[in-house]
C-alpha cells in the first residue's frame, strides 16, 4: 500500500515535469516566429512645449503634466504580416496595438504618451514591434 502512494506521486510529478515541458516548448516555438525591433522613444514633462528634431531615436518633445503627445510610425508588408505594438512605459500606448497588413500594403499607426501629473521630468521607453507572416 505505501508503494502504492509512492508510484502515484511519482506519476503525479512526472505528468507535471512533462506538462511544463510541453508548455514551455509551445511558447519558444510561438514566440520564435515573431521579429522583435524595439524603438527607443523620449518624452518629456515641463512648464512648456518644445519639439526634438533628433533623429536618433523617436522624439515626443516635451509638453506639460497630464498631456498626450503623438507621433506616427510607418509599417510595409511584403506578405500577410501580423503585426504587436507595446511599450515598457505603462502611459505609451499605440492607437491600433494589433493589426494585419497585406502584402504591398502600408499603414501609419499613431503612438502616443500620456506624460503622467506627477512630476516634471524626462521619460524614457521604448516600443516593442512583433511582426509575423501568416497564412492568408
Amino acid at each position: 500500500m505505501v508503494l502504492a502512494k509512492k508510484e502515484i506521486k511519482k506519476f503525479i510529478a512526472l505528468c507535471i515535469i512533462a506538462a511544463a515541458i510541453a508548455i514551455g516548448s509551445t511558447l519558444a516555438i510561438y514566440n520564435f516566429r515573431y521579429t522583435t525591433e524595439e524603438i527607443p522613444f523620449d518624452a518629456t514633462a515641463g512648464d512648456y512645449i518644445g519639439i526634438n528634431a533628433d533623429t536618433d531615436m523617436l522624439h515626443f518633445g516635451t509638453g506639460y503634466p497630464r498631456s498626450t503627445l503623438e507621433r506616427e510610425l510607418r509599417f510595409k508588408a511584403d506578405a500577410w504580416t501580423e503585426v504587436r505594438i507595446s511599450s515598457t512605459l505603462p502611459f505609451a500606448y499605440a492607437g491600433v496595438p494589433a493589426f494585419v497588413l497585406a502584402p504591398g500594403e502600408e499603414r501609419f499607426v499613431k503612438v502616443f504618451v500620456s506624460l503622467p501629473e506627477s512630476k516634471l521630468g524626462a521619460y524614457t521607453g521604448k516600443f516593442i514591434i512583433r511582426q509575423r507572416e501568416v497564412e492568408q
